[in-house]
């Protein structure tokens, strides 16, 4: 969603390029899950500056990027709602821009990606690896807060290697027993998916050991947290 197409440029208007470009994916994903005769999720992050650059609206204040992050996710839901489509939308958490990268991504701590969301009944997806640069970049908290956890209904699962993104859970940076502790807690019912890059893959073996290994990483935290067999 970049240029036009990004959250920063939307308002509920005829016309908006924003706008159309959020109930296109919005049927698209009604369609997918029509044929596939299981909901589909929709995964969008709010507003960036990075993608209008050279535009008049990078002189706004970070406040207009929020309200209009918050305002197309109210509009998603209520054209969802209106249409009844059968699409599960949730807002990302965002990766925080890098010290050397000026601008701003509106979503990349637990309390602004709350704020997109607000005033809606929309979820949350949980990115463990944007966690853990938000954490570092931003000096935000490894393990969230229980008002996030509650609103999670997707999460992306990975790790981080030497300041790479979507690593193998191999990596052992990320507090997985706590995470998937947490989940627990709050009664979790959504899709994980490992979200892993082919090169992070190649570089520590075949595609279905890594797999394999991620899976296996997953039940051993489950079943010591259950005490008994994950399936």
């Amino acid at each position: 969603t970049n240029g036009e197409h990004s959250p920063a440029c939307f308002k509920d208007k005829e016309g908006n390029i924003a706008r159309e470009t959020g109930r296109r994916f919005l049927e698209i994903s009604h369609r997918a899950s029509e044929i596939q005769g299981r909901k589909t999720v929709l995964i969008l992050h709010g507003a960036s500056t990075a993608e209008i650059q050279g535009s008049s609206l990078v002189r706004e204040e970070k406040k207009f990027f929020q309200e209009g992050s918050n305002d197309f996710f109210k509009w998603l839901e209520r054209y969802a709602d209106e249409k009844k489509l059968n699409v599960l939308i949730v807002s990302e958490l965002q990766i925080a821009p890098s010290p050397e990268e000026n601008f701003s991504r509106i979503g990349d701590s637990y309390t602004e990606v709350l704020e997109t969301i607000k005033g809606t009944n929309l979820g949350l997806c949980w990115d463990t690896g944007h966690a853990y640069f938000a954490h570092l970049r931003k000096g935000i908290s490894l393990i969230p807060p229980d008002d996030f956890v509650k609103r999670v209904r997707h999460v992306h699962l990975h790790d981080v290697r030497a300041g790479e993104d979507h690593q193998p859970l191999s990596a052992g940076t990320i507090p997985l027993l706590e995470y998937l502790a947490l989940l627990r807690r709050f009664n979790f019912s959504g899709d994980i998916t490992l979200e892993l890059s082919p090169q992070a893959i190649a570089s520590v073996g075949g595609f279905e050991e890594v797999m394999r290994d991620c899976l296996k990483r997953v039940k051993k935290a489950c079943n010591s947290l259950a005490g008994k067999r994950c399936s």
